[in-house]
């Protein structure tokens, strides 16, 4: 198969429904490591930084943390299960939200040869424009957690707090 037409496999996968899109049906699970270098990137989204070993998520896949899902656009609807219970997604899969954590996840790889296990919440039949609006939407609406808060958190472990 072609690298324009790779199958994606989702481990663990399970159908949810959303209120996005006036209602739609997405799917949750885990992109098998093997297969995150067939996923797309389109020009909305911004640049993937440079990753190293000291970099706060390449800590967390070494530890065996869990990271948030990325989001993925499906351009389709095109999927078969396969023996394993696996999902093969079959249109061409985008990155919506979470670049960094997979070129971190495929630069471990090539290092570290193992595991990694990065959640994803998949939609299906997005288009560039609908993407682009998700991409705009997560990364331009979200509040970061006052510091005053993270400070109050650390109380019990910081006797200066």
């Amino acid at each position: 198969m072609s690298n324009e037409q790779q199958e994606i496999r989702i481990i663990a996968a399970a159908l949810d429904e959303t209120p996005l899109r006036g209602g739609s049906v997405i799917l949750r699970g885990v992109v098998d490591p093997l297969h995150l270098q067939f996923l797309k990137i389109d020009d909305y989204q911004r640049d993937a930084k440079p990753v190293s070993p000291l970099s706060s998520i390449w800590t967390a896949i070494k530890d065996g943390e869990a990271l948030p899902d990325i989001e993925l656009g499906m351009r389709g609807q095109k999927y078969r299960e396969g023996k394993d219970g696996s999902i093969l997604l079959q249109n061409s899969v985008y990155i919506i939200d979470g670049l960094q954590r997979v070129t971190a996840a495929k630069r471990f790889l090539e290092e570290m040869p193992g595991d990694v296990h990065l959640g994803a919440v998949i939609h299906f039949d997005t288009d560039k424009k609908w993407e682009r609006e998700r991409f705009r939407i997560l990364n331009t609406t979200q509040s970061k957690v006052n510091v005053n808060v993270l400070l109050r958190n650390l109380r019990e472990e910081s006797p200066m707090l």
